[in-house]
């Protein structure tokens, strides 16, 4: 059977931006094989076309962990792919054990660099961390991934665009 993955970002499509942008992407790709979900905060001012998505993408409210934690376990995924260290709710996903695999796109690391306190809570709980993503080994969320028990984890996917992107965007 395919696998269920779920996709945890902050912000996403129609919501424009880099994040939006790479979150959306990965999860049209990915959708073409396995079963996808997003989990993104609730739009204000805005309404989310559920034609416009060949996966379910499920709203939250920034500060209702209990109400996304009860929808994620009820989804039962296979994986969780978060989109960086700032997603609403990185703490309780990647420091705490979990039914699933996680799959950490770092993005920096910036949270992490900031709240060092979580970045030993992070190592403890490598067993339920399936791969980190960074995309460079010259940024710094690498050499927080360079440790001789996280390294086999990681993996670089380099930044990129599309030129075409720059054309006529408004």
């Amino acid at each position: 059977h395919p696998t269920s993955i779920s996709i945890c970002v902050n912000l996403f499509h129609p919501s424009v931006g880099g994040a939006e942008s790479v979150a959306k992407t990965i999860a049209d790709y990915v959708a073409q094989y396995h079963e996808v979900s997003v989990f993104t905060r609730k739009l204000t001012g805005k309404k989310r076309n559920p034609q416009d998505f060949p996966y379910r993408v499920y709203e939250y409210q920034p500060g209702d962990l209990v109400g996304f934690e009860k929808k994620i376990h009820e989804l039962k995924p296979d994986v969780v792919l978060i989109y960086s260290d700032v997603f609403d709710f990185f703490r309780t996903l990647a420091t705490k054990q979990q039914p699933f695999q996680i799959i950490l796109a770092l993005c920096g690391a910036n949270w992490l660099y900031k709240h060092r306190n979580y970045i030993n809570m992070l190592y403890r709980n490598m067993k339920n961390i399936k791969y980190i993503i960074c995309h460079s080994t010259r940024e710094r969320d690498y050499r927080l991934c360079s440790t001789e028990f996280i390294k086999d984890k990681t993996v670089i996917i380099p930044n990129g665009i599309w030129l075409n992107e720059f054309d006529n965007n408004t």
